[in-house]
């Protein structure tokens, strides 16, 4: 027989309960009624404990198998009556923070988590937004939108994100980060971050396994609904919609006496937005060891190169120079980008649940998701070459230290100022079919199937491929110099010839012709087939044993093409291009940057669009009859040609001869096993320990293309590389590992819970680091090539982790926890570089350095008693030898011979090294402010290492270092009452270094600047179906910066802008 047994319970105004998977507020009484639907013949006593148990409870999912029966009936507070039970439900600010709060008391192990303010209303209007308000997770922002997570100073490559406990691919075909900017957050449920290592978790996350739930229906029985509008005004756009609309909606009903659920959630997003951004593309670093003939150069034979001339010795011309031990940095070039998105995002979700019985529950779920993103952008700067004509001024640092340049001016003979056109972007796919079976025989042993397969990928969606780019240029600068000392963003200014240009202007129209041009493709896949099979078995009443195996299968592949004319001397005659021009300017554009509004700074230009570009160059090959690109003599060719049948489209044959083609195969099987034990001593002791086995085999087959020779395109000393037949292997790897973790959680005093964490956990290889084969870079440089290769028998990072943390609940809704971590990371891995390698290809590709031409004007300039360096020699073979096959002055291009002097290069390979040891405290506090509405939540993370990078290192050395550490804190204050919500939130990230090498020097570091964010939400319930709502995001306009060794070695300064969001949801 069954009754139900309702206990009157006194209660605080804003107490909230979880009975029986809804949760129940009561803002008018002091006590409320609580029924209970259970066996007849229960006690008093198992009633009253089944209620304490349930209070505290997760908030998800309780029951209070709580009852009574025969005299216990008479009882003045419990009355068994057959009536059914009222659910009144909870949502909002307050009850979101109390299901994460119990979320994180009720945990095996240190786990953070977040909680739906409602059906179809995350915290944030991005997942990643929300994550980073957890304690010790920091976010990678693109396009001034959350995208990636570091936790605990690990970054997005070292945390694994799963989708209802399931591992998800990317699209990206070289790494393992998720970008949550491709997820939309209305079918979200929750959202949990698992920091410390367990048995039953997947492996891959080293900082943390993050872990969405999506909505389930059967979860939530009845009727539910929900569907948004919302209005996006972005600050940011110049040229696009400053105001686009996004929609959504979920639909989640039961039927069949709650054992048929099917929930369905859609969204749609489009938003247009832009990023102004101003830096260089890397720092040359040099030892001013000596100085020899007017020459910086090292006495073992390490110079800039053969012809750097800056007169060094003249006070006049450089101020405070480097001299004895220090280092000096030289800018590659000064740039400045102006760039516009269009982004439109579509989410959808169906989930079909059935439970004919108690005891068994299927669920059958699909998710979809796609990503179409285009950059368009405008780039004008200038490159240095390091002629004998230079003048600068050094910082003054102390002995041995780095010298960065206040300024760095050269004067040359004429030569380019570009204006760079660029698209690029393309589609990325989502899609996850998963099947999942639980089922409970008896009451004892629970037994779960559950198997997914998922694809993610990437293609291009322009015929111009995933990136294209074409120079316009007129041939008319003299004078390149860049102030670094007038604020943030480096300030160019130009010398324009106006004598040079038809019109008397130093911009003129009639001058300019096409540059080099690059049209790049790329088509990436990845596949996860993973079953898992997972039972819980109740040993007694307070222990259990987990234990389960998985299979997992992930398939990663990638191909790519490029289609690349390297020379720079233009095509199209004089006034050829004059009617698609028209006058651009950046004026304005770094408003929320110091040093943006700078006189001296070079804003003007002449530009055009990419279809009008295409098309000209198009016409222009036709009319001097060169209609096919093979015979183009000023192409500089390498990569062959494009769909249309010259270099100005993408090549789409990602089968074809000169496509690369790289794949990694990973098979993984795993088992595990968790004894779970809950007792009293003289206090309540939860303890968890655990064993998971791994063991994994990677196969990774490839093609890639091999090098047939260089061409020497630019003064400044850029060689383009044409590719020749392409190189089939195959290489293998495999590893296995053995992952214990232990975690003991006391409460020695009632609402303080201390814990202690153990574990071993793993993070494996990016998938481009366990890909076999060559990649060449592209363009060579004077001293040769460059190109990596995987290995795909790279060992896992393997970290070893304590966790100490002592957690206060002080009130129902508030709490402060302290925590202290430590992880011993092995296996990290880095690279080795080969230099000056020869690839052993049957036949050498040839560079012009060196070869029999190079070698004859040499001699001949050395007889004469001329110098003979590098662009004596290449001028000289311009002026004189354009007779040769392979040389065509007209395109200023020299051509190396395959099989003469050999292009050698420089090869780095990924392979284990070095370890280190992190560690760090998380401090968070969450309270409310009794029944004012109002509350607040701050945490602050403090992280560090026992390695990192020595700013006053030697510059030729490679150095082990762990890049992402950063401390981060958030402080976030709300109002909760009355159907009015508010929130703001300031979010900040200290200075971290983001990563080693740039295209200036490999060993080089990248340090991203200290960051602080402002955002707000607030919404209004209308009514009990309506609510209508405002957001801001990053309101103060703050912008982005990075830096080399110093911070006078400017690499990136960037400014996005505000984004406002206006809409209204109605729920049912």
């Amino acid at each position: 027989m069954q009754c139900i047994v309702r206990l009157l319970l006194p209660i605080d105004n804003d107490k909230v309960l979880s009975i029986m998977g809804s949760r129940i507020q009561k803002n008018v009484s002091a006590r409320v009624s609580v029924g209970v639907q259970a066996p007849c013949k229960s006690t008093l006593a198992s009633a009253i404990k089944s209620v304490n148990e349930g209070l505290r409870s997760s908030a998800y999912s309780v029951a209070l198998g709580a009852v009574v029966g025969g005299a216990m009936l008479g009882s003045p507070v419990i009355m068994a009556q057959s009536e059914a039970i009222e659910e009144v439900t909870v949502m909002g600010i307050r009850a979101s923070l109390k299901r994460a709060m119990d979320t994180k008391r009720d945990a095996k192990g240190i786990v953070d988590a977040i909680s739906a303010d409602d059906i179809g209303k995350f915290p944030d209007t991005n997942l990643a937004e929300s994550l980073q308000r957890i304690t010790g997770v920091s976010i990678d922002r693109s396009r001034g939108e959350g995208s990636r997570i570091t936790v605990r100073g690990l970054g997005p490559d070292f945390n694994l994100v799963t989708f209802n406990g399931r591992q998800l691919p990317t699209q990206s075909g070289a790494g393992r980060s998720f970008d949550f900017a491709n997820i939309a957050s209305e079918g979200i449920a929750g959202v949990e971050v698992f920091k410390s290592g367990n048995a039953t978790l997947p492996t891959g996350g080293i900082g943390a396994t993050v872990n969405v739930i999506t909505t389930k229906p059967l979860d939530n029985p009845g009727l539910r609904a929900t569907a948004g509008v919302k209005l996006v005004h972005d600050t940011s756009t110049e040229e696009g919609d400053s105001v686009t609309p996004e929609y959504s909606g979920l639909f989640s009903t039961t039927l069949l006496d709650d054992t048929l659920g099917i929930a369905v959630s859609a969204s749609f997003q489009r938003r247009d937005s832009g990023e102004n951004s101003g830096g260089t593309a890397g720092w040359f670093q040099f030892p001013a060891t000596a100085v020899k003939g007017g020459q910086i150069y090292a006495d073992d034979g390490f110079a800039l190169n053969d012809r750097l001339d800056q007169q060094i010795n003249d006070p006049t011309q450089h101020i405070n120079r480097p001299s004895g031990g220090d280092f000096y940095a030289v800018p590659r070039n000064t740039t400045y980008n102006i760039a516009e998105f269009e982004r439109e995002r579509i989410n959808g979700q169906l989930t079909l649940q059935w439970q004919p019985i108690d005891s068994l529950r299927g669920t059958i779920d699909y998710t979809y998701a796609e990503l179409d993103l285009t950059r368009r952008y405008t780039n004008i700067g200038g490159w240095y070459q390091f002629p004998a004509e230079a003048r600068s001024s050094w910082t003054n640092g102390p002995d041995n230290s780095n010298e960065s340049a206040l300024f760095y001016s050269e004067q040359n003979a004429a030569t380019d100022f570009v204006t760079s056109i660029g698209e690029d972007g393309g589609t990325s796919e989502n899609k996850s079919l998963g099947f999942n079976l639980s089922w409970q025989p008896n009451d004892r042993l629970s037994i779960g199937l559950d198997y997914h397969e998922s694809t993610a990928t990437f293609g291009p969606n322009s015929e111009y491929g995933t990136s294209a780019n074409v120079g316009l240029l007129q041939n008319n600068r003299r004078g390149t110099t860049t102030y670094f000392n007038a604020g943030d963003l480096p300030v160019l200014e130009l010398d324009l010839d106006p004598t040079l240009n038809r019109n008397g202007e130093s911009l003129d129209p009639d001058a300019y012709s096409i540059g080099g041009s690059v049209f790049s493709n790329t088509q990436n896949k990845m596949e996860i087939n993973q079953a898992t099979v997972s039972a819980e078995f109740q040993i007694d009443d307070i222990s259990s044993i987990d234990f389960g195996v998985q299979l997992t299968k992930v398939n990663n592949k990638s191909a790519s093409t490029n289609v690349q004319r390297g020379t720079w001397a233009g095509v199209g005659d004089e006034a050829d291009l004059t009617d698609i021009l028209y006058p651009g300017s950046i004026a304005g554009a770094f408003d929320q940057i110091s040093g943006g509004d700078d006189p001296r700074m070079q804003t003007d230009f002449f530009t055009s669009s990419l279809d009008a570009i295409v098309e000209r160059a198009n016409i222009l090959i036709e009319r001097d009859g060169l209609v096919a690109i093979s015979s183009e003599p000023s192409a500089a060719l390498s990569g062959g040609y494009g769909d249309c049948g010259t270099a100005f489209c993408a090549n789409s044959d990602f089968n074809g001869e000169f496509a690369n083609r790289l794949e990694a195969q990973e098979d993984t099987i795993s088992a595990y096993v968790q004894y779970n034990i809950s007792f009293d001593t003289a206090m309540p002791v939860n303890l968890y320990a655990g064993l998971r086995y791994e063991e994994t085999e990677v196969d990774s087959p490839f093609s890639t293309l091999t090098p047939l020779y260089s061409t020497w395109v630019t003064d400044g000393g850029d060689f383009a590389v044409t590719f020749g037949d392409a190189l089939e292997g195959r290489q293998t790897g495999s590893y296995d590992h053995l992952l214990p973790n232990i975690d003991i959680n006391v409460e020695p005093i009632e609402n303080i819970k201390t814990r202690v964490s153990f574990s071993k956990t793993v993070t494996r290889p990016s998938y481009s680091e366990i890909q076999g084969g060559l990649s060449i870079a592209t363009p060579a440089q004077e001293s040769g090539g460059a190109g990596s290769r995987g290995n795909p028998a790279l060992l896992p990072y393997t970290s070893t982790n304590w966790d100490f943390s002592v957690e206060w609940y002080f009130t129902d809704e508030s709490y402060f926890s302290v925590t202290y971590f430590t992880k011993n990371v092995e296996n990290y891995i880095g690279s080795f570089t080969e230099q000056n390698q020869s690839l052993d290809l049957p036949v050498a590709p040839g560079t012009p350095i060196g070869g029999d031409l190079y070698n004859e004007v040499k001699s001949a300039l050395e007889a004469e008693g001329k110098p003979s360096d590098s662009l004596s020699i290449r001028t000289e073979i311009l002026a004189n030898y354009f007779g040769r096959d392979e040389v065509n002055a007209d395109a200023g291009t020299i051509q190396g011979v395959p099989g003469e002097e050999e292009l050698l290069f420089d090869i780095a390979t990924r392979v284990n090294t070095g370890e280190a040891t992190i560690d760090g405290w998380e401090i968070a506090l969450q309270h409310p402010f009794g029944d004012s509405g109002f509350g607040m939540i701050t945490n602050i993370t403090f992280v560090d290492a026992n390695v990192g990078y020595d700013n006053r290192a030697d510059v030729r050395d490679t150095q082990f270092v762990v890049t992402g550490l950063s401390d981060s804190a958030n402080l976030i204050a709300y109002y909760d009452k009355e159907g009015l919500q508010a929130r703001i939130a300031y979010n900040w990230r200290d200075s971290f270094l983001a990563g080693i090498g740039h295209s200036a020097g490999t060993t080089e570091p990248t340090y991203t600047e200290e960051y602080g964010q402002w955002d707000f939400s607030a919404s209004y319930d209308v009514s009990e179906f309506l609510t209508v709502f405002v957001e801001g995001i990053n309101i103060t306009d703050e912008t982005t910066r990075a830096h080399g060794r110093t911070k006078m070695q400017v690499l990136n300064a960037a400014q996005t802008g505000a984004r406002y969001n206006f809409g209204a949801r109605i729920k049912y």
